[in-house]
């Protein structure tokens, strides 16, 4: 969530934009919390109607913070704070 909120920081400081990559965020937050299950940055995706950070989670797969699907939840261990507008 921390994460989260430098990324709206940023944003706000930059009329609106969002940043390319985590790691424009330093003025905004002490750094980026690794990743839990690989010792990597959190991953962090754009999208039309907002963006998402993520975890790999327990699978070690990058599936760019995708939501799961209801039916399957529980099945996978992805961690993701998505923000829409």
């Amino acid at each position: 969530m921390e994460t989260a909120l430098a990324i709206e920081r940023y944003r706000l400081a930059h009329q609106s934009r969002l940043p390319e990559t985590l790691s424009a965020l330093p003025a905004f937050c002490a750094g980026v919390p690794a990743d839990p299950y690989d010792g990597h940055p959190l991953r962090f995706g754009k999208g039309q109607a907002g963006y998402v950070v993520y975890s790999i989670g327990r699978e070690r797969s990058d599936d760019r913070g995708k939501p799961l699907d209801p039916q399957k939840q529980g099945t996978r261990g992805v961690l993701a704070f998505r923000i829409q507008r």
